[in-house]
């Protein structure tokens, strides 16, 4: 099946520029989240970027340890196609770097669960924990069919949803421990940042199941103090 993951990456966020290299855990975001799926998951990790300038810094920043994959702006359903065929991989597992608490379990367990499907993911997590896997048909479809058209940076997964009529979409639901949807531990604002720097400081980062840790201390409403 070979599947790949590919950690989607940009520093030109309008509500939180340079957003992944502030730090969490004593390490700059994009690689505190590329070391942990890199040692819990067994698939080779892709780090995606556009080609603007401003981006250049995650090459450096990453390219010693990681494939720096440079995608053309506005075009990522392009890029990550074109990871997959450089990669020969039929699935891509896409992560987006501003989810520093990507499970890894999960993203294991989605794909050993993908078998004859085209796309799966889990829901009802907190929001920033899952991650999806997509077979590269579903890419090749929107290429050829949607994204010359719409950029689908922040859209593609409502455009593979349109696309259950042609493919075997499938979700999985959150396990009851962990089934927690108005939780987030994404970055997208200054105050997100601030929410889950903190949170980093109340847990062990080195264990692969910390999200079950992040939820019973959001549970106890204490994340933030």
């Amino acid at each position: 099946m070979n599947p790949i993951i590919v950690l989607c990456s940009r520093l030109n966020s309008s509500r939180l520029p340079a957003k992944a290299l502030l730090p969490i855990n004593n390490k700059p975001l994009i690689i505190f989240l590329a070391d942990r799926l890199k040692r819990f998951c067994n698939n080779n990790i892709i780090i995606c970027a556009t080609k603007n300038k401003y981006n250049d810094i995650i090459e450096d920043y990453m390219g010693k340890d990681y494939k720096v994959y440079r995608e053309k702006p506005n075009n990522l359903v392009l890029g990550m196609l074109e990871i997959a065929e450089l990669e020969n991989a039929d699935f891509i597992v896409r992560v987006t770097g501003d989810n520093p608490y990507t499970c890894p379990l999960i993203l294991n367990q989605l794909i050993d669960s993908i078998g004859n499907l085209d796309y799966l993911r889990m829901d009802g997590l907190p929001k920033g924990v899952t991650s999806e896997i997509i077979r590269r048909d579903i890419l090749e479809y929107l290429n050829e069919n949607v994204a010359d058209k719409i950029d689908l940076s922040n859209k593609l997964t409502d455009y593979i949803f349109k696309t259950r009529n042609v493919f075997n979409i499938r979700q999985l639901c959150a396990p009851i421990e962990l089934l927690r949807p108005k939780y987030s531990v994404t970055i997208d604002t200054l105050d997100d940042y601030i929410h889950v720097y903190n949170l980093s400081k109340k847990i062990d980062n080195d264990k692969s199941d910390v999200i079950y840790d992040i939820v019973k201390i959001m549970d106890l409403g204490m994340s933030t103090n």
